[in-house]
């Protein structure tokens, strides 16, 4: 017995992956944002501070760029997250 699943769903492709240097600035903004309570514009002077610059213009960090690697940051980790559950789901209906 076998059965044939069609999955529709933006959160099961990626259309960008973060590189080393992407996860770096999201593990250290996630760090103070989460376990130390710092708001963006602070994490924003603290990585600027540290010499930590934006990836594609070589900028200083703004608290809206922080913001948004944060965001972009959980989403990607639930979406990898949904991929991992789903390819599981599979497994177990072809066994």
């Amino acid at each position: 017995m076998s059965f044939n699943r069609v999955v529709k769903s933006s959160n099961l492709t990626k259309s960008s992956y973060y590189n080393t240097y992407q996860h770096k600035l999201y593990r250290l903004i996630k760090l103070l944002k989460e376990e130390r309570g710092i708001g963006y514009r602070r994490i924003s002077h603290i990585l600027t501070e540290k010499g930590y610059r934006s990836v594609r213009t070589n900028s200083i960090l703004k608290n809206n760029y922080i913001h948004s690697i944060y965001k972009k940051g959980k989403v990607e980790l639930i979406g990898n997250l949904i991929v991992k559950l789903v390819m599981l789901k599979s497994i177990i209906f072809e066994l």
